[in-house]
């Protein structure tokens, strides 16, 4: 037999160690392996949790009054004035109740009434796969109160934004939302969202609220209806 030579061993070494180094840095060097998240659709239906709450059933003979049968305090003459307030400034923007419209349609409305600046009313509804955005904004005459000019213009509401509004409401907890308004002031303003869905009614008031989700939807609808671009951040009250 041939005696192998010192050369040969070293060569047969370094190649070991060679191919060995070579698996090692391929099995460190390779990426990790990430498992894609199924992408969320913008259509996929939110699950009414809150709903129906606190919500009252629309009677078969429906009312015309707004804001009929939804008590907001204790003291009968602060209610009924509130009421009557709310009310008039909707007649007034040619609102009707939200009671009285199609049993088909869902529908929602914000009432913004801030002490020094025009009232403004955001309806957002749907019918089948039809969905619409309605706002009014009443000019107040300085002689005549809120006998002013009415702006008012409408348009179309995609899927992805219908879906994001009952997100919001969703995580407000909206239906489940007491209606009374448990802050009391001088000046501010009064933000006011009725709910109809499913034969069922709701209203929400709430003073100027500083924070939370349901400021946060009721601020989506001025957002998505265009209505913050034209107003201040300090006129948002």
């Amino acid at each position: 037999m041939r005696r192998i030579t010192p050369r040969l061993v070293t060569a047969a070494i370094c190649f070991a160690l060679g191919v060995s180094a070579s698996a090692i840095y391929r099995v460190y060097s390779l990426p990790e392996v990430s498992t894609l998240a199924e992408p969320v659709s913008a259509s996929l239906p939110v699950g009414p949790s809150c709903f129906p709450g606190l919500s009252i059933t629309i009677p078969e003979k429906r009312s015309q009054a707004l804001l009929e049968g939804v008590p907001r305090s204790d003291d009968e003459y602060c209610n009924q004035l509130e009421i009557d307030w709310y009310s008039n400034t909707l007649k007034i923007m040619n609102e009707g109740s939200l009671c009285t419209r199609s049993s088909q349609e869902e529908s929602y409305r914000f009432l913004w009434l801030r002490s020094f600046d025009n009232p403004i009313a955001i309806r957002v509804q749907r019918v089948g796969l039809h969905r619409l955005v309605v706002v009014k904004e009443l000019d107040l005459s300085p002689e005549h109160g809120l006998a002013g000019s009415l702006k008012t213009f409408s348009f179309p509401l995609s899927e992805e934004e219908w879906n994001l509004f009952m997100r919001k409401l969703e995580l407000a907890c909206f239906w489940q939302m007491p209606t009374p308004n448990e802050l009391m002031m001088c000046d501010g303003a009064e933000w006011i969202m009725e709910g109809r869905r499913e034969g069922r009614f709701h209203v929400v008031d709430r003073q100027s609220p500083d924070e939370g989700s349901y400021r946060d939807a009721c601020l989506y609808l001025l957002r998505v209806s265009q209505v913050l671009k034209t107003i201040p951040q300090v006129r948002i009250y």
